[in-house]
């Protein structure tokens, strides 16, 4: 199971998405209740959920209403990756305006967002891929193959969305450049576990592992001990 918030601001602050079996509900926080239901129809549960605004091009945009649409994403275990785009005001059954292909080789383990239309996805198999999203379909730009040589558990980006930072099974934090997913260093023994989560917040990156033990790093040190 996996939750994540609407949006910190606007329309979408109160909304709220919690992954149950192969569907996700929507919730009301000032209601306190559920309010819809977004179905990909996904043959395996949803592991992963990802959400954002996102800002998209003239050439990009179908509606005048995209702008206000909340870019959901799930990845499930059946190895396929749906995208929805959820109004302010959207209730009852929504169904995906994306399927992105092809999928990858097993179970999709992390997703990361970027406000330019694009999507990072990682799974089991080790891959890292970079999607451009459009209204109406979903391209796929790169792959980085065997970006780990683990499960990839984590995923996030920096605040300026210059890099992706990915943690995986066997406790390795790894950069990537996001324009051409170049690798840019690593720190092999980040945690003594696996890396659960990552979460970067100005110029500090948190992890999480199995011990619950949070760690800190200095994005400007990071960066230099890893090049």
């Amino acid at each position: 199971m996996d939750l994540v918030l609407g949006s910190s601001h606007g329309a979408h602050a109160d909304s709220m998405f919690i992954a149950t079996a192969n569907s996700v509900r929507r919730w009301d926080l000032r209601r306190g209740c559920s309010v819809g239901k977004l179905h990909g129809n996904h043959q395996a549960p949803v592991m992963v959920l990802a959400a954002g605004l996102q800002q998209l091009t003239d050439e990009e945009s179908t509606d005048h209403d995209d702008a206000n649409c909340l870019t959901v994403v799930t990845g499930s275990k059946d190895h396929y990756i749906k995208v929805f785009r959820v109004p302010p005001d959207a209730s009852g059954l929504l169904t995906p305006s994306i399927e992105l292909e092809p999928p990858h080789y097993d179970g999709i383990s992390a997703l990361a967002l970027h406000p330019q239309g694009l999507l990072f996805s990682a799974s089991r198999d080790g891959a890292i891929k970079k999607w451009r999203l459009c209204p109406a379909q979903g391209r796929q730009e790169l792959i980085t193959s065997q970006a780990h040589k683990d499960w990839i558990l984590g995923m996030s980006l920096t605040t300026d969305g210059s890099i992706l930072v990915s943690g995986c099974r066997g406790g390795t934090l790894k950069l990537w450049r996001v324009e051409d997913c170049a690798f840019l260093g690593e720190v092999q023994t980040a945690h003594d576990g696996a890396i659960n989560a990552i979460r970067i917040q100005k110029d500090r990156i948190f992890t999480a592992s199995r011990q619950v033990v949070y760690y800190l790093y200095i994005c400007s040190f990071f960066f230099r001990y890893c090049k």
